[in-house]
């Protein structure tokens, strides 16, 4: 959104007074529309300091002078978004398009985009976006807000393409590396989650996410020596030591390379209890399979699901490091069946049944 402040000249005589002598015209043209933009000039110093309530009220004061000012729509808008009031934001950021639908109403749309992606209405959000961009074309954070929307759609390709031009506009802009890797590896793309992960990091060696995602790939790609080594770096870079996620991410890579930790057991038994400690209690066999299962069954149905898709695929991997060929392949189908795409364990469960489908034909 851009705004701007400029210098004004408050009135230092009564009003009554200016009308008597300022010419008729001048008074309905001049003395009112800076009375206008001085309520807008404060309204927006009030929205930066984040007093909504007092910007969208000097706003309304303008509007009541200046009813057809888009400006100060699109200002209210964002002062209603601020306080999470998102139909109230829809409102004025269309009045403001109404008004003014031209190019510097291009914020209006990222705006009102804003608030349809907060009500769910993703599609909404997506077309806005679209026609922000259409007068906005060089606004790179604006591809990146897209793409993110599209990717909560699963459209991959799409987020893939908003991703990569953001990238084009921005290439400063690292994390936009690790962003489009994820978008790759749930597409199924491995090698090219691959290249952007590693690309990001020869910019930026530092990113603890940006190594978890990498050994994820690895992981899925079979490189289990080197999934490990990233799982490392991740873990010795993380702002928390004890990253519990990823601590469960190497245990389980390491199993698949025949070799685990002595003190795994010790290091979940230091976890604060929740569904991550759960996992790591049934990777170590103080928590049973039915236990898991329950454990993943507390919650919403969107929290369950997301458990669900975990729980499946780590209970396969116990199941094929036991032998049971069958019964791995029946969770990791589970897995997949609960469409949690944008999951690493949803992509290794899928990358364990090709290894298995592969094997069965030899």
């Amino acid at each position: 959104m851009t705004r701007v402040l400029g210098s004004f000249t408050f009135m230092t005589k009564p009003l009554f007074a200016l009308l008597l002598w300022m010419p008729a015209g001048f008074v309905c043209s001049d003395v009112f529309a800076q009375t206008a933009s001085e309520y807008q000039g404060a309204a927006m110093k009030k929205y930066e300091a984040h007093d909504y309530d007092g910007a969208i009220a000097d706003c309304t004061k303008e509007l009541a002078l200046d009813p057809k000012n888009a400006e100060a729509y699109d200002t209210r808008g964002s002062a209603k978004f601020g306080k999470l009031d998102f139909d109230g934001a829809i409102a004025d950021y269309t009045q403001a398009l109404t008004l003014d639908p031209e190019t510097e109403r291009a914020s209006a749309y990222y705006g009102r985009g804003d608030a349809k992606y907060q009500k769910g209405d993703l599609d909404g959000a997506i077309a806005d976006y679209t026609q922000g961009l259409a007068l906005d074309p060089k606004n790179a954070f604006a591809y990146f807000w897209r793409g993110h929307i599209k990717a909560q759609k699963r459209d991959w390709d799409g987020a893939i393409a908003d991703y990569t031009q953001a990238l084009t506009l921005d290439p400063k802009h690292i994390s936009l590396y690790y962003i489009l890797g994820d978008a790759k590896f749930f597409k199924g793309d491995l090698d090219g989650a691959m290249a952007d992960f590693t690309q990001g990091l020869a910019l930026d060696p530092k990113d603890a996410n940006a190594y978890n995602g990498r050994g994820a790939v690895k992981q899925a790609k079979g490189d289990f020596t080197g999934a490990v080594a990233d799982y490392n770096r991740a873990i010795a870079l993380a702002i928390a030591p004890n990253d519990c996620y990823t601590l469960i991410c190497r245990e389980q890579t390491l199993r698949q390379l025949g070799s685990t930790p002595t003190d795994f057991s010790q290091t979940v038994a230091g976890w604060k209890d929740g569904w991550l400690k759960s996992i790591g209690q049934y990777m170590t066999g103080s928590l049973d399979e039915g236990g898991l299962l329950a454990a993943a069954a507390k919650g919403d149905a969107e929290t369950v699901a997301d458990k669900q898709c975990m729980a499946d695929y780590f209970i396969g991997m116990m199941r094929l490091q036991s032998a049971d060929t069958a019964g791995a392949r029946e969770f990791f189908q589970k897995c997949l069946a609960t469409d949690k795409q944008d999951f690493t364990e949803y992509q290794l469960a899928k990358a364990e049944l090709a290894r298995l489908d592969a094997a069965a034909k030899k």
